[in-house]
């Protein structure tokens, strides 16, 4: 398996060569979550949709990181999620674990989405990427298909 060259604060990723924040968060993200490969038809709900080695588009992966945290996300598209307040809440400021969502319009339907994992920085899996990556929530707004933030949505904890 490739592995990933220290740069200071950040690494060169050896599956996209681009250099990549590994540190500077607030929580740790398990190795299984590093090498996913992002492909479009593994939507919430298909089959076999928490085995990562078939690939996942982003709300699979979001989805699947938040559930190895111990939260239960439902397996809803991007507007549904949106819609949704029986298991998750719109929240103004952000913690590790709230859902991040993006478009290329305010229109929630399509959005992509991310996991914040704190100090500004999202995690998530993207087409163009085609595996994970920090990125900066700011810089993300900067990418014309991210440049309209939806909103974050924090999944509720029942029972705890």
């Amino acid at each position: 398996m490739a592995q990933c060259v220290r740069l200071g604060g950040g690494v060169v990723h050896p599956l996209i060569g681009r250099y990549v924040l590994w540190e500077k968060m607030e929580m740790d993200i398990p190795d299984r979550f590093k090498n996913v490969r992002y492909v479009s038809s593994r939507i919430p709900g298909c089959k076999d949709d928490s085995d990562l080695t078939l690939g996942a588009n982003c709300q699979v992966f979001a989805y699947n990181l938040l559930r190895d945290f111990g939260l239960n996300p439902p397996n809803y598209r991007s507007s549904e999620l949106w819609d949704d307040s029986e298991f998750s809440e719109v929240v103004t400021e952000f913690k590790p674990l709230d859902i991040m969502m993006y478009n290329d319009s305010t229109d929630s339907y399509g959005a992509h989405v991310g996991v914040y994992v704190g100090n500004g920085l999202v995690y998530h899996l993207s087409l163009s990427n085609g595996v994970p990556m920090f990125e900066r929530h700011l810089d993300l707004l900067q990418q014309s298909k991210y440049q309209f933030f939806i909103g974050a949505k924090r999944i509720k904890q029942f029972g705890a």
